[in-house]
């Protein structure tokens, strides 16, 4: 264990301590005497190990022993004072499992080594100072949460621990080290004023400020908390699988000793991202979404056409882009949680990549899938309630090569609508109640002359509902075109087609045509 070299084989644990150095303004005391009263001080303090966590490492399989050290938190009370003579820190050793204690032995100079509760090791410049001997009894006090008193002897009232000295230590330990490198002396809290601020540093005690005792008899003590666990494993553990696992798992400072070399395991730097913070990208995802889709149906306006002009109104045509839209989803969302599995890996390689603690269980497999295809379905739905072409704009002019002349002068337009069969009264009500409703001679369009017709061709019932229209709102210029609404199917067909026919001059023509599209895209509104 000298010059920091491992004597066994095994892990280290300690928790992160606080900084070094703490600024703190002095409350109370000053010329006038009395206490001086600080907040609590963590310059220096360690973590403390707690019972549970010794439990937990306990109820590993590959655990066969844990040796605790226990220490004084960094503090600028004492616990024992005489003349220039001092005590500010205490050691506490499981002297049954201590690895450092073989050397700790070496160091003892008069007396003999430490073995039973309620004895102690102290320096010896206490023995030649005549502040006690080997065979005698120390009495120290408790200085947890007390305040700063020049004397000892003003603590009264506070807890007290006479322990008998059994022997004394030289400098060398100094020497003795852990087999991480860390000292096995304790901290303490050094004071520098400046006006009404003072500076709190935590620094290493001196060996001849020290006491030493057993695990049992410090915890006694006020102030002192177990600081460190010693674990040996078994023979067949791996020490640096089990570092790494604990590390990551309770986030210690993790040293895993083979006999020959030390590594150090902690949780690094981490970045989390969760609740609100969240949806900023997944907002981004979506306006990305909605651009794509936009593009796309723009892009696509012949093939919307298509289907426009097979009966598909424009919810149905919607059905279709949103289910290719969560197709979309279920494989980015699919490849791309696959792609960034094995390329977390990949990045482990390169000395600038974060370790990255991979979610791989089916649940949060489908939580990716679930907000790939949300993103994509809520984009893509914003995008066909903003886009004018599925459904086009009712000032859209129809160019003339979509309209046949037949040998009667009747223009033939088929409608963008399929009716099924249990639907075909109410669709008949809808057109009659429709039309019917511009017979107002102010108004524009103007509609006349509403006949409804119904007969049976090849034993399948065919609607007609014949109307003159016109556009104009004047009076004296008004021109009035005769049209025709059919509704009826072939007999190996299943659902009735919606044709328009009118007859008079092209112009005229196309605007009956707006209004009887308009009429079947409000139909399949209101059936949406």
């Amino acid at each position: 264990l000298e010059d920091r070299t491992p004597g066994v084989d095994g892990l280290i644990i300690r928790n992160p301590s606080y900084e070094p150095k703490a600024y703190y303004v002095e409350k109370g005391g000053g010329e006038e005497g009395g206490d001086r009263v600080w907040s609590m001080i963590d310059a220096g303090n360690f973590h403390p190990v707690t019972e549970s966590t010794m439990d937990w490492v306990l109820r590993n399989d590959d655990v066969e022993e844990v040796a605790l050290k226990a220490e004084s938190l960094p503090s600028i009370n004492s616990y024992f004072r005489a003349g220039a003579a001092s005590i500010n820190g205490v050691i506490g050793l499981q002297i049954e499992k201590e690895p450092l204690l073989e050397a700790l032995d070496r160091c003892v100079v008069e007396g003999g080594p430490l073995r039973e509760d309620g004895t102690c090791l102290v320096h010896e410049s206490l023995i030649t100072g005549n502040v006690t001997k080997v065979g005698e009894y120390i009495t120290i006090y408790d200085r947890a949460m007390t305040p700063f008193r020049s004397r000892p002897s003003d603590r009264s009232g506070y807890p007290i621990h006479r322990l008998e000295v059994v022997g004394a230590f030289d400098d060398g330990l100094m020497e003795v080290k852990d087999a991480d490198g860390a000292e096995l002396l304790p901290q303490r809290h050094e004071v520098t004023y400046y006006r009404s601020t003072a500076l709190v540093e935590a620094v290493p005690c001196s060996p001849q400020e020290v006491l030493i005792t057993t695990l049992d008899t410090a915890k006694m003590i006020g102030d002192v908390q177990v600081s460190r666990l010693g674990i040996e494993l078994s023979a067949s553990a791996d020490p640096e699988a089990l570092g790494k696992a604990i590390a990551l798992a309770r986030e210690f400072r993790i040293w895993v000793s083979d006999g020959v070399t030390v590594h150090l395991a902690y949780m690094g730097d981490a970045i989390a991202g969760k609740g609100l913070p969240l949806l900023i990208p997944w907002g981004i995802v979506v306006l990305n979404v909605v651009t794509t889709m936009l593009n796309s149906m723009y892009e696509r306006r012949k093939e919307i056409n298509v289907l426009s002009s097979i009966g598909l109104n424009p919810f149905h045509i919607s059905g279709v882009f949103l289910a290719e839209a969560m197709i979309m989803g279920v494989v980015a969302g699919g490849l791309g949680y696959i792609l960034g599995l094995g390329w977390y890996p990949l990045m482990a390689q390169f000395q600038w990549a974060p370790d990255v603690q991979q979610k791989i269980s089916a649940k949060w497999s489908l939580a990716a899938i679930g907000i790939s295809v949300a993103s994509v379905t809520i984009g893509s739905f914003l995008a066909m309630r903003g886009s004018v072409v599925l459904t086009p704009s009712l000032r859209r002019r129809w160019g003339i090569e979509k309209l046949s002349k037949t040998p009667d002068d009747f223009w033939v337009m088929p409608l963008p609508l399929q009716v099924e069969e249990d639907h075909l009264e109410p669709f008949v009500s809808f057109t009659e109640d429709y039309i019917k409703g511009f017979g107002d001679a102010r108004g524009a369009p103007y509609i006349v002359s509403v006949k409804r017709e119904t007969r049976e061709e090849e034993g399948i019932p065919a609607h007609h509902i014949s109307f003159y229209y016109s556009d104009s709102s004047s009076i004296i210029d008004r021109r009035f075109v005769f049209n025709r609404v059919s509704i009826s199917r072939e007999p190996e067909e299943e659902a009735f087609s919606v044709v328009l026919e009118s007859r008079g001059e092209k112009d005229a023509a196309q605007l009956a045509g707006a209004f009887a599209r308009k009429m079947v895209f409000d139909w399949a509104a209101q059936q949406a």
